[in-house]
């Protein structure tokens, strides 16, 4: 399993203590009613198989909030580093996501290429655009892949 996805060892320690205590309040309400071992058994289980997924899912909720940041933190950096005429086609889904495009800019930036055949959705060929006229240098050939040439 992903360790992202997967539980602190604190975490299932809350699990286990979740379960026990479910069980010693069971233990106890066995001298006052009519439930059994069995019931007793049974709530237990629920309780630490509630409590590992109320963890997990949270675990998993901020993982996703992480890279979701990320993804803010890179696009604002982005624009910070290119400054586009026009807003920007939407970071993600079939175009590029927005923490591999700061790094393509930053890739074109460092490396002042010459020449760029650029074979992408369309984000990352107007970001490989704005890149180059921010360096004032190299040629660019975005290639349409659905034509049978250089645009």
């Amino acid at each position: 399993m992903n360790r992202l996805y997967s539980l602190q060892q604190k975490d299932w320690a809350l699990t286990v203590l979740a379960g026990v205590l479910v069980g010693t309040v069971g233990l106890g309400m066995t001298t006052l009613s009519a439930i059994g071992y069995l019931d007793i058994l049974v709530l237990s289980a629920f309780a630490a198989g509630s409590t590992w997924t109320v963890l997990f899912l949270y675990r998993r909720l901020q993982n996703e909030i992480r890279i979701e940041a990320n993804h803010i933190e890179a696009a604002v950096a982005l624009y910070g580093v290119i400054s586009p005429r026009l807003p920007l086609p939407a970071f993600g889904g079939t175009a590029i996501e927005a923490d591999t495009a700061r790094e393509l800019v930053s890739l074109v930036l460092q490396r002042h290429p010459r020449r760029v055949v650029e074979c992408g959705s369309g984000l990352s060929t107007l970001l490989v655009g704005y890149a180059l006229e921010k360096l004032r240098e190299g040629r660019f050939f975005p290639w349409n892949i659905s034509q049978t040439g250089p645009r």
